[in-house]
């Protein structure tokens, strides 16, 4: 086994280096070449479709865990690609709905998702700033986790999508969390941890008019991580007293550590994270709070 007394851990938090952040130049990917973005970037002030995800293919614009797109023959979009694209229907069998109205017919969503997948977007930023991201969204039941991923390299938020209690029951959230985006173009990834279906997200400039969701993750700030003897402490302060769950993914989505603080007092706390076994690369830390989640990358460099 690998001495691990030269591992360096990274922990990269939430939005520190947005500012910094640049397309990836190796990037192979681009903007969907059809209409109606022909070959343009999908615009940040407004609403980014799912179906329109970068062309590029496997491991380049998108990871999916099979090569088989799903969604055929529901709308028979993209068919040669792994990501599970078909439409919203309104047919007496499916009925597609929301708030016990149909939604419009023919809008392409990405279902059939699984715990590691994920999908890229190019797209351009308008105006620096904190967004809101409101989305449309369905899951039959328990809950799950998405990331946002910018240019890469840096995690800018996480967000809780609970059941609709069947696939094709949908809900809009208006205010699933604030994410920091400067300007330009960019690339967003949306990093899967779980099974749901989404149709668009919409980002809305904060201060334009849209009430703020509170910020995941705020009052609560990873400060330091030390590693020692197979261990990763991790430092970082809580707003209030509570339980605190700590649960580490790798890149194939896979749980490789957890543990539970039942009691963790307000203030500075550290939690001891088993890292025996890691391998070098990119891991995405997670600490559950009450009804917040948080989320960070975390990076082992040998």
């Amino acid at each position: 086994m690998t001495n691990l007394k030269t591992l360096q851990i990274l922990i990269i938090l939430l939005g520190a280096f947005a500012c910094f952040a640049q397309y990836p130049s190796t990037y192979k990917g681009a903007p969907y070449s059809g209409a109606p973005t022909n070959s343009q970037p999908q615009t940040i002030p407004g609403r980014v479709y799912m179906g329109y995800y970068d062309m590029g293919g496997e491991g380049v614009a998108y990871h999916d865990n099979d090569s088989v797109n799903n969604g055929v023959p529901w709308g028979n979009f993209r068919p040669t690609e792994g990501v599970d694209v078909e439409w919203t229907k309104e047919d007496d069998y499916w009925a597609d709905s929301a708030g016990n109205k149909l939604v419009p017919q023919g809008v392409y969503l990405i279902g059939w998702t699984g715990v590691g997948e994920w999908v890229n977007f190019t797209v351009n930023v308008q105006t620096a700033g904190r967004y809101i991201v409101g989305g449309m969204v369905s899951k039959d039941v328990d809950r799950i986790v998405r990331n946002f991923v910018l240019d890469n390299r840096d995690t800018i938020g996480g967000f809780d999508v609970a059941a609709t209690g069947y696939w094709h029951l949908w809900r809009y959230d208006s205010n699933m969390v604030s994410i920091p985006l400067p300007a330009g173009k960019h690339l967003l990834k949306i990093y899967e941890l779980g099974e749901g279906n989404m149709q668009y997200f919409d980002f809305s400039l904060q201060g334009s008019g849209v009430q703020a969701a509170p910020e995941k993750g705020s009052g609560h700030r990873l400060l330091s991580v030390s590693v020692a003897n197979n261990r990763a402490q991790v430092s970082f302060d809580m707003p209030q007293p509570g339980k605190v769950c700590a649960r580490v993914y790798d890149a194939a989505g896979r749980c490789r550590s957890s543990m539970t603080e039942e009691g963790a007092p307000a203030g500075r706390n550290v939690l001891t994270i088993e890292t025996n076994g890691f391998r070098e690369g990119l891991y995405i830390l997670e600490l559950e709070h009450g009804s917040a989640v948080y989320t960070a990358l975390m990076r082992i460099v040998r």
